[in-house]
């Protein structure tokens, strides 16, 4: 991609405009002083960002040859772009909007760990809980193993499964009762906590932990939890659901003769709702955004947010195409949640991809500038994980300037706060 870095003129009428103007703080639409939240949603230099980014994404989509995708970027805590790009339907020609439903993949495991973090919250469960304590029918190959595993240990991918332990049967469609069952069978690769392997399968084990603690189905927890009270309106977690959709954003796969084509949904992973079952538009994964940034602490507080993200074992070795973002240095897996360092700055971007039936999604956030971004496509292609990245590097050109106009055009009040 080629940044226009700035090339508004608007964008560069606007900010000398501003360095000349009175130092009286802009005013809200009911007549107050304007708060900081306001002055941001105007600031010229991040709609020349957005512009930009739009502008770019649109060309990624066409380059590549994109089916059709959904982007929300959330700036502080403010949404500032949903957008659906190319076909929910490229045989009916039917487009993507901000309500067009897809599969989310693996950014459905967030959402397991967020709903243990709400429970957590409401002193239901604790984090170093034993699973078997909850599960007693839970077993790994040994005694001691099944007896120190922990709830952050199913969430964190640590329990010391094999890599990928019997995905095979569940995307078969396998009963989930007999893979728990043949899981502890496995010979173990580690002790719980020290090894890290991902695994669907033994992530799923945390469906039976929080029904268990609440006496409630794991979907019905996800609609009480968190669908309701985020307003996430399109989200679902079962094919039934994603089916009587009109608006789904079906799946396509390529034909040489044919180019893209529209399949159908299939039943794989919403036998494990938790590792890659959830369903959501754009515009409720844009509150999904709001939420991980640390705007509902109705629903979720800051501080056991803080846990959900805190790293609990190196992935390093993994050669994932992550790690070769411009400044990666090092990576983590929480709970539910990769964190990825730069240098001089661990912790910096809290991360995860997904892929189900040829949906691919992925979710970028910022911590220290406080910018997030989330991409769905209906197509295995790249376009997911180049838009994350290139919005990431195009952040990074325009920080400074962004950071600049909203330092130059506070409040007085706030400035003073400040001082």
């Amino acid at each position: 991609m080629t940044f226009k870095y700035l090339s508004s003129f608007s964008v560069w009428l606007g900010f000398f405009m501003s360095m000349f103007s009175s130092e009286e703080a802009p005013k809200a639409p009911d007549g107050s002083e304007n708060s900081q939240e306001i002055v941001q949603e105007i600031n010229p230099v991040k709609q020349a960002f957005i512009a930009d980014f739009d502008a770019q994404a649109k060309k990624l989509l066409k380059k590549i040859g994109q089916t059709g995708a959904a982007v929300a970027i959330v700036m502080d805590s403010t949404i500032v772009y949903t957008e659906g790009l190319g076909y929910r339907d490229r045989k009916s020609k039917a487009l993507v909007n901000e309500n067009s439903v897809f599969r989310i993949g693996s950014l459905s495991k967030g959402f397991a760990s967020v709903l243990t973090g709400v429970l957590v919250d409401e002193g239901q469960l604790g984090w170093e809980d034993k699973v078997v304590n909850h599960i007693p029918e839970f077993k790994l190959r040994d005694s001691e193993s099944t007896a120190t595993v922990e709830v952050q240990h199913l969430l964190s991918h640590t329990s010391g499964l094999p890599y990928h332990a019997y995905t095979d049967m569940l995307e078969k469609g396998r009963s989930m009762t007999m893979i728990k069952e043949k899981l502890g069978d496995l010979r173990l690769i580690g002790d719980p906590g020290e090894v890290y392997a991902y695994g669907n399968a033994g992530y799923s084990w945390i469906e039976d932990v929080v029904s268990s603690v609440t006496g409630n189905s794991y979907e019905e927890l996800l609609d009480n939890k968190i669908f309701g009270p985020l307003g996430m309106e399109d989200a679902s977690a079962s094919r039934e659901d994603i089916n009587s959709c009109d608006n789904a954003a079906l799946p396509h796969y390529y034909s040489k003769k044919r180019g893209w084509r529209p399949t159908r949904i299939s039943s794989k992973y919403y036998n494990a709702t938790s590792a890659g079952g959830v369903n959501a538009s754009i515009s409720d994964m844009s509150k999904w955004l709001q939420l991980l940034m640390g705007q509902h602490d109705e629903i979720i507080s800051e501080e056991v947010l803080e846990e959900v993200f805190t790293p609990v074992v190196n992935t390093k070795n993994r050669k994932k195409y992550y790690q070769r973002w411009s400044g990666i240095k090092n990576a983590h897996y929480a709970k539910g949640w990769r964190v990825l360092d730069k240098k001089d700055n661990p912790g910096a971007y809290i991360y995860h991809g997904g892929y189900v039936n040829n949906y691919r999604s992925e979710l970028l956030y910022n911590r220290d500038d406080k910018v997030s971004i989330c991409i769905l496509s209906n197509a295995s292609t790249s376009f997911a994980s180049k838009c994350a990245r290139e919005f990431m590097e195009l952040y990074d050109s325009y920080k400074e300037d962004i950071q600049l106009w909203d330092e130059l055009n506070l409040p007085q009040e706030v400035k003073r706060e400040q001082l």
